[in-house]
């Protein structure tokens, strides 16, 4: 965002090439050791050690004037010295106290960028001329600022390319429509209720965040399509597409107008009735998204994922919803489907999701039956635990006695079945780098009532990376590998490390037939409700047998 508003990326002129040019330049530190890992989710966080910081901030003061302050008290000495004021390029001012009346009018000629963040403690009055002589600015960062108006001088940063106004408080913001040069407007979390029709003029705008404006309530029409240069559009919060709104005496913008936006590349959008959805809205040319159909939950995304599907058809509007929408998005990492009709699912699976995602990370199909509280719950706490490289699938799918019929999805880490009512999982004889076979790390099937084993020796020795396995409710379960036409003599599971078994009525053992298991890396086994599973000594390892635990 500063980046792109300071000019720092020549030759670069979309905002997903400076997107890629930062990811690499933070690659490149951090393989250097001059950023940290974060320890989050998200890769590309980071941290920074202190002497590092503390080394940039000194080579940013001394070479390239920059007033920086972080966490301290600002007093009259930093705002009056106007010997000083005049050389300033940059003035950032983060999570400090403001100790003295901000000056009528800021003389910093030189002035590129402004950033001021203030504890949300602070009450800050900025005057109506403070932005006056700030001719040369290109980025303007106000973020917590408490201000309920914006300075009438704001209207006169011609230079101005970026703007952020994060968690301010203003409602009012109408004066920035006079900023015709501006390319980045963040209002995320902002207070504002109506996106004003002033909006509409910023011609040049490449990116227009609104997530988390919880009270905005109008989006007038036809201010979104006169955005024609919009490259980024964050707007998950809005959801009252085409609603009458009495008290602003309009009717709120159409999702049609999104169509008239030929540049856009990046796409964050709710959308709560399925039935609301204009035909040809997604297209082939988005690079990032996450669309959300039906009432989601924001927190669920994957944070890695950067093209997220998600659609909720309620049981009073289980309709035909055509995979023709999802095959529009390309390079899907991760799609969330629940409400599908049975053979939408089956088509999907089977014959769009190979050809069309490969790089699908996380799959989520829900059917058009309500659950039962207990399943609601199991689905609440597996959500919640989800990781990046997921695929879910659940409730009551009538689907084929196997489930992968075919290849694809060679990228799968994660596979979670709830109530699938298949035989088998794995059709056999596949090829072993389909539907993530030598890619699983993760395998936990849920109520599936027909399934009668989990994989067959002909392909078991495939799941080279799995490391975590759980069956829970699989009541016609009788072994964990059936034998088929290719027998194995023994399987392996190299980097298995946890392995639960739960509520398995008929399982009887691993494997019914003459095969050595081998589990070399497993650190727990639990075993709860299995009553007739019996435990041989083929089945473990003396020194895995010590860790295992049973209850009845």
């Amino acid at each position: 965002m500063y980046g792109m508003g300071l000019g720092l990326f020549q030759g670069i002129n979309r905002m997903e090439e400076a997107r890629a040019r930062v990811y690499t330049l933070v690659y490149k530190l951090k393989a250097s050791c001059m950023l940290l890992e974060h320890g989050s989710k998200n890769e590309h966080w980071f941290s920074m050690h202190d002497v590092v910081r503390d080394v940039a901030i000194a080579i940013a003061t001394r070479e390239q004037n920059v007033l920086t302050m972080r966490y301290e008290l600002v007093n009259s000495r930093e705002w009056l010295d106007e010997g000083a004021l005049k050389f300033y390029t940059s003035i950032v001012l983060h999570d400090s106290k403001m100790n003295v009346l901000l000056p009528e009018v800021l003389e910093c000629p030189q002035l590129q960028l402004l950033s001021l963040w203030t504890e949300k403690s602070s009450l800050i009055t900025l005057p109506d001329n403070f932005f006056r002589k700030l001719t040369q600015v290109r980025v303007l960062d106000l973020t917590y600022m408490h201000l309920s108006l914006l300075p009438s001088s704001l209207g006169l940063l011609t230079n101005l390319r970026t703007l952020c106004l994060y968690c301010s408080e203003l409602q009012d913001i109408a004066v920035i429509g006079e900023l015709k040069n501006l390319e980045i407007l963040c209002l995320r979390g902002s207070y504002i209720e109506q996106l004003p029709v002033e909006i509409g003029q910023l011609t040049r705008l490449r990116s227009l965040d609104l997530r988390d404006c919880d009270r905005l309530q109008v989006i007038p029409p036809n201010v979104l399509s006169n955005l024609s240069h919009l490259e980024e559009l964050y707007i998950r919060s809005f959801n009252k597409w085409e609603v009458e709104v009495e008290a602003a005496g309009v009717k709120n913008a159409s999702l049609e107008e999104l169509k008239r936006l030929p540049n856009l590349t990046t796409l964050e959008l709710c959308i709560p009735d399925v039935n609301t959805l204009p035909k040809g809205l997604f297209f082939e040319k988005l690079e990032r998204y996450r669309i959300c159909i039906g009432r989601w939950c924001w927190e669920d995304t994957s944070p890695t994922c950067s093209r997220t599907f998600r659609l909720l058809l309620g049981t009073d509007n289980c309709i035909s919803f055509k995979s023709g929408h999802i095959v529009q998005l390309q390079r899907i990492e991760d799609l969330c489907l629940s409400g599908l009709p049975d053979q939408d699912i089956i088509e999907l699976v089977n014959n769009k999701l190979g050809s069309y995602s490969s790089q699908l990370k996380h799959l989520w199909v829900e059917g058009c039956q309500a659950p039962s509280p207990k399943e609601s719950k199991r689905c609440k706490e597996s959500t919640s635990e989800m990781r990046s490289n997921e695929i879910i699938l659940e409730d009551h799918v009538n689907v084929p006695n196997t489930f992968f019929l075919k290849g694809g999805l060679p990228n799968l880490e994660t596979l979670e079945l709830y109530n699938v009512n298949v035989e088998r999982i794995w059709k056999s004889q596949l090829p072993a780098m389909s539907c993530g076979i030598q890619t699983l790390t993760r395998l936990i099937v849920y109520g599936c009532g027909e399934l009668r084993c989990l994989f067959s020796s002909s392909i078991v020795n495939s799941f080279i990376r799995l490391q975590h396995l759980e069956i829970d409710e699989c009541p016609i379960l009788e072994e964990i590998i059936v034998i088929d036409q290719q027998e194995r003599k023994n399987v392996v599971f190299p980097q298995l490390q946890f392995l639960k078994m739960v509520d398995l009525e008929k399982l009887t053992s691993f494997c019914t037939g003459d095969v050595h298991i081998e589990f070399p890396t497993l650190e727990t086994l639990e075993v709860i409700r299995c009553p007739e599973f019996l435990l041989t000594a083929h089945d473990l390892t003396k020194e895995v047998r010590t860790r295992f635990k049973i209850y009845s």
